[in-house]
């Protein structure tokens, strides 16, 4: 175990662990040798769950190591072993100068807007920012409940509870000096939802009803109006009325939300009336009788020009995949969206979007077979007959072939042939 997990943290950041001589020869540049490096010793009985390492995987020189055991009462055949204890490691690029650092985190991760690592304490909710090179302690820079937060240009977004259906907006400051002080708690938004009114598809997620952006926040108030708050300048519009939940686009040109009118009785995916905002233009467009929560990222494929809707849940009804209108040029009048649409067949879905504008299409996950459509669907190809976790990349597609997953303390990972595909042939 000690020797695999060494290699596998290895091969993660600097592709040292196949048959290739271009790596081999930058990590002996690296580390003084071609092959893998252990670069954290580790007893060889440990239950070893995940190791994780932050994304910028070099900070000052140095790597952040956040290692998870399993429980010791879980059992080979758990699909999702519980992480029981956890340490948080500093390690320089081939392992030189290891250091614990601080006390247990539930996770850690970079932040665009900040620029020390953080890391969390679940149990506490206390958000810590980390010095890899050991030269400050952990120090606590805000608080958040359950350790949900967003960062914008301003400071952490939290989500303070009152009771199960209301809580507040709060704004945490970015200190100055993160190695010795706290955020000032500013509370920007009270009584807005932190889960839909009517009966809840899953368990109450305030990212159905909150949206965190920049320099805006989406919310929905007590009396159900969807509004958004400018971080700006502090000021409040009301973008809807009467509303369940909402998705917002990245780049705040969309809203698409539900009425809380509900149009069927299926009390765990209650459907409603399903409309799309303009923001730019300041129109509205009904769309369908559906259940927004049957779609998972309606706004995906943005980038693209395209939104997608689930028209029923578990894909046992089509999605439909609308061609959202360009902007307007400022000298134009505002006019409604009223984008047209195509509907895809149910246990189907749109995965990726070519640059010529083809469609790849899948089942849900991994489930095949993958086929390539035309953007009108039209025309169609068949590009592979099999389950298969799949990556669009520089024009080509590879799949990697389903034939072993769900293995004890494996969970995810799958085992198989390499396809490389192309959409052209």
């Amino acid at each position: 175990m000690q020797r695999r997990q060494g290699c596998l943290v290895v091969a993660g950041l600097i592709a040292a662990c196949g048959p290739d001589d271009r790596a081999d020869a930058e990590h002996e540049r690296i580390c003084g040798q071609p092959g893998p490096v252990q670069i954290l010793a580790l007893e060889d009985d440990r239950r070893l769950r995940v190791v994780h390492q932050l994304e910028d995987w070099e900070v000052d020189d140095r790597r952040l190591l956040w290692i998870g055991d399993a429980g010791e009462d879980e059992v080979e055949e758990t699909w999702f072993p519980r992480v029981d204890a956890s340490e948080l490691w500093s390690v320089g690029p081939c392992g030189e100068s290891p250091e614990r650092i601080g006390p247990e985190f539930s996770f850690l991760r970079r932040d665009f807007h900040f620029e020390p690592p953080l890391a969390c304490r679940e149990e506490t909710g206390e958000i810590f920012a980390l010095d890899p090179s050991g030269s400050h302690e952990p120090n606590v820079v805000a608080y958040a409940p359950d350790c949900r937060f967003d960062s914008t240009p301003w400071g952490f977004i939290t989500l303070e509870t009152e009771d199960d259906v209301f809580g507040s907006v709060v704004l945490q400051a970015f200190p100055e000096d993160p190695w010795r002080q706290t955020a000032t708690r500013q509370v920007l938004l009270q009584d807005v939802r932190i889960a839909t009114k009517t009966a809840p598809h899953t368990v109450p997620n305030f990212h159905e009803v909150l949206a965190v952006m920049p320099d805006d926040i989406f919310a929905i108030t007590a009396a159900d109006e969807l509004i958004r708050f400018s971080l700006l300048d502090g000021s409040t519009t009301i973008e809807a009325t009467n509303a369940r939940e909402f998705d917002v686009s990245p780049d705040l040109r969309w809203l698409v939300w539900q009425d809380l009118a509900v149009t069927n009785d299926d009390p765990e995916w209650p459907e409603g009336a399903i409309a799309l905002r303009d923001l730019e233009a300041g129109t509205t467009t009904p769309l369908v009788d559906s259940a927004l929560a049957y779609t998972s990222l309606p706004f995906r494929f943005i980038d693209r020009g395209v939104m997608r809707l689930q028209l029923g849940g578990l894909y046992s009804a089509p999605e439909r995949v609308y061609a959202l209108p360009p902007a307007l040029p400022p000298a134009l009048p505002s006019a409604s969206p009223s984008p047209s649409y195509v509907e895809l067949p149910p246990a189907r879905e749109l995965w990726a979007m070519t640059d010529d504008g083809g469609w790849i299409v899948t089942g849900p996950g991994t489930d095949g077979p993958i086929e390539w459509f035309d953007r009108d669907l039209t025309r169609s190809r068949l590009l592979f007959d099999g389950d298969g976790s799949m990556l669009v990349q520089d024009g080509r597609i590879e799949v990697l072939e389903n034939v072993a997953c769900c293995i004890s303390q494996d969970y995810g990972r799958v085992s198989g042939r390499l396809w490389s595909l192309s959409p052209d042939r």
